[in-house]
């Protein structure tokens, strides 16, 4: 199914792209021919929602490289080589090749379990996390 956007917000060269169905693609960089979206807190636990959004990028019926072309400026000559999904640290490349939304969803699952594992490697003291992730030094080192 091809995805259709519409271009909702700008953040200094950053756009946040609503589809038809309410779901936002938030489009941090737009690069030699490379879009670089962010995994954002609007798909946890919606992965295969995220997915289908991706892989319906790559539809011919889809606006979403033409909204690209338009508001990065570039011209319709640029070659549209794929799309880097980030999530924290962790990125993959999506193109034409692996964009089915099996293979995307996979490539997703792979990026949050990396980041994720990163995170349990860490092993932080517990009052070295808050809500906010910022660090609260415990009481004694206030002595």
């Amino acid at each position: 199914m091809a995805t259709m956007v519409h271009a909702s917000q700008l953040f200094n060269q950053s756009f946040l792209f609503m589809t038809e169905d309410r779901h936002y693609i938030f489009v941090e960089d737009f690069y030699n021919g490379i879009a670089s979206v962010v995994f954002t807190h609007d798909y946890f636990n919606k992965e295969e929602k995220f997915a289908e959004v991706i892989s319906g990028c790559f539809d011919n019926n889809s606006n979403f490289r033409r909204a690209l072309y338009v508001l990065y400026r570039c011209s319709y000559k640029t070659f549209f080589r794929g799309i880097f999904v980030k999530f924290a640290d962790s990125q993959v490349l999506i193109t034409k090749e692996n964009s089915s939304k099996r293979e995307v969803l996979e490539a997703v699952h792979k990026i949050i379990k990396e980041e994720l594992d990163f995170l349990n490697d860490r092993a932080l003291p517990l009052h070295w996390i808050s809500p906010c992730n910022v660090y609260l030094p415990s009481r004694h080192e206030y002595l």
